[in-house]
């Protein structure tokens, strides 16, 4: 029997699913099903954390081809992954793909954090392939079909924000998180830091009017 809509939320690098609820629990009041995946982010890099992810997505849900429309949306490194899921996802149901501040094209931040063995140690090999300088980041060329980001600017009073140059959210600047060939009408900005975007009400609201 056919489901109702389904969104895979995926949290970005050193956090966990307990910084999705809020978005997770709009999107039930909102009548969509979600699979909240908790991954291991911190100890592997972003192609193997993908094998991880969709093992887990399939292994411990309902096949993804029972429901009427799959959407996927990811924070930061999720966002990356939400990417590359949407994009390997070729059933007809696939709905839309959303990125919070994710760093489609490196992140510089990522960089000089990687250059601290005890950074890189403590998140992984997956701090350096999301950096401004990594081959994995190359490898991004494709956007799904249905694809939107919202981004944060506000750096004040951010721990990092004053490192960066240009518009940030504290710890990803807006130049690096447009993929080319994004629209600038699927770009949307939001007076919010690269966390707080994760507890805003007008991201939350956002996210419901693209999926709708």
């Amino acid at each position: 029997m056919e489901k109702s809509e389904v969104v895979v939320l995926l949290h970005g690098l050193g956090l966990s699913s307990y910084t999705l609820l809020y978005i997770e629990h709009a999107l039930a009041v909102n009548g969509y099903e979600t699979i909240n995946v908790d991954y291991p982010s911190r100890g592997y890099c972003v192609s193997d954390l993908y094998d991880i992810v969709l093992h887990k997505i399939v292994q411990e849900n309902n096949p993804l081809s029972t429901y009427t429309k799959v959407h996927f949306i990811g924070h930061s490194l999720g966002g990356i992954l939400a990417r590359m899921l949407a994009l390997d996802y070729d059933d007809t149901n696939l709905g839309m793909c959303i990125a919070l501040g994710s760093p489609n094209n490196g992140s510089s931040l990522a960089k000089r954090l990687s250059s601290c063995r005890l950074v890189r140690g403590h998140f992984g090999p997956a701090l350096y392939d999301i950096s401004s300088e990594s081959d994995f980041i190359d490898t991004l060329t494709s956007l799904p079909k249905r694809y939107a980001l919202l981004a944060g600017t506000r750096s004040k009073f951010t721990f990092f924000g004053w490192w960066l140059k240009g518009v940030n959210d504290g710890t990803v600047m807006v130049s690096e998180m447009i993929p080319n060939g994004l629209d600038e009408s699927s770009v949307y900005r939001f007076d919010v830091s690269h966390s707080s975007m994760l507890f805003n009400s007008e991201v939350k609201d956002k996210i419901i009017e693209l999926l709708k």
